[in-house]
């Protein structure tokens, strides 16, 4: 996932004006930080990204899936937190556009720019070929 943001990022006209800023962030330390309600996220450290490529790594798909069900658990027993920690994030400089990468915080990020800024837009890149309920790439919640 970072790589394809990465890759994104380097696509993006190098003629943006002064006015335009264009900032990447890791979701899953900025998640981490709104659980916790640290007032900005880490920037480096292990996390569940190298985890799921460690067990990716060793051909460990069936635990990798286990990994992606409780991502879902913990997403939906802390989604107030998160959600409100994305909105005080946020609500200093509103976003106009969110670039996902990770689909297991699509809704909350769309929760918290509906508070922030109900006008911008949230695009999600799919990086993987298959959805599943483990993995899903697409939010239920129709628009």
């Amino acid at each position: 996932h970072k790589a394809s943001a990465r890759a994104v990022l380097d696509s993006l006209p190098r003629s943006l004006s002064d006015s335009d800023v264009v900032e990447t962030f890791d979701i899953g330390y900025t998640v981490e930080a709104c659980v916790w309600g640290l007032k900005e996220p880490r920037a480096s450290g292990f996390d569940g990204d190298e985890v799921y490529n460690l067990l990716l790594r060793h051909g460990w798909m069936v635990t990798a899936g286990f990994l992606g069900l409780f991502v879902r658990v913990f997403t939906y027993l802390f989604r107030s937190r998160i959600v409100g920690g994305l909105v005080r994030l946020w609500s200093e400089a509103p976003p106009d556009l969110i670039v996902s990468f990770v689909p297991f915080f699509n809704s909350h990020m769309r929760d918290a720019l509906e508070t922030v800024n109900p006008n911008a837009t949230l695009i999600t890149v799919v990086t993987d070929f298959a959805s599943s309920a483990e993995h899903p790439w697409v939010d239920e919640r129709r628009r």
